[in-house]
Formats: C-alpha cells, structure tokens, sequence
C-alpha cells in the first residue's frame, strides 16, 4: 500500500502541473466572465497538490498495524486513494454558478480529515500490547 500512494501522489502532483499549464494557457479566455470561476479553479488547483501531498504522507508513514489498527489504516488508505480523482474531477467540472455546492470538493475534503484524525489516532496511541 505504501507503493500505491507514493505512486498516487507522483501522479497527483503530475496532474498539478498538468491543470496549471491548463489554467496558464488554455483557460485564460474564460476567465473573462469574472472572479468566481477563477477563483474556484485555482481552489480545484490547490486541493489536487492537497490531495498528493496527504497521498505522499500516508506513503511515508504508513507501516503494518494488526487489529483495529490494521483496519482503520486500509479504510483512511482507501478514502485517500479516492480523493485526488476527486478534486481534479472538481477542477473540470463544477461552475461557479454552483454557488457554495462543491458536490466533488466537499466531501473529498471532508474524506481528508477525516483520514487525518483517524492516521493521527493510529500512529500517536500507544500500543498496549507491545509492552
């Protein structure tokens, strides 16, 4: 699993640079229309380097668990996994005349802290039965 997010990360970064090539050069006539679109884009931007650096650090830190340990680092590694297509699924997709409904960007920010607390929680507790 470890490999799969590193991997994921690598091309989550690629993407990265991937949109903001797109921002930088395809988009720009679009942006005529006003702020929001360009605002919400460069969000969708940010949240995909997001994505690949929370890929990169359950990469990095992820070590075998046993017991409940075990299952919460496979069921935050999964959810990590997904949010990357998220937000670059985000970036094409939702218009600014959403308003406030993301319906791609919140529940994968959602997803990352969620995952956030649970790998903080298995990493910092002790672990009783190694004692």
């Amino acid at each position: 699993m470890r490999r799969v997010h590193l991997y994921l990360a690598a091309l989550a970064f690629a993407a990265f640079l991937g949109t903001g090539y797109h921002m930088r050069t395809l988009f720009t006539e679009t942006w005529a229309g006003g702020d929001a679109q360009r605002f919400m884009h460069r969000s969708a931007h940010i949240y995909i380097l997001f994505s690949a650096l929370m890929n990169a650090m359950a990469g990095l830190l992820y070590r075998p668990f046993q017991g409940w340990r075990k299952a919460v680092q496979a069921l935050t590694s999964i959810a990590l996994l997904v949010v990357p297509f998220l937000f670059v699924l985000a970036f094409f997709v939702e218009q600014p005349a959403e308003g406030r409904k993301r319906p791609y960007v919140l529940p994968a920010v959602a997803l990352c802290l969620v995952s956030v607390g649970a790998l903080t929680t298995v990493h910092c507790l002790p672990n009783h039965s190694e004692s």
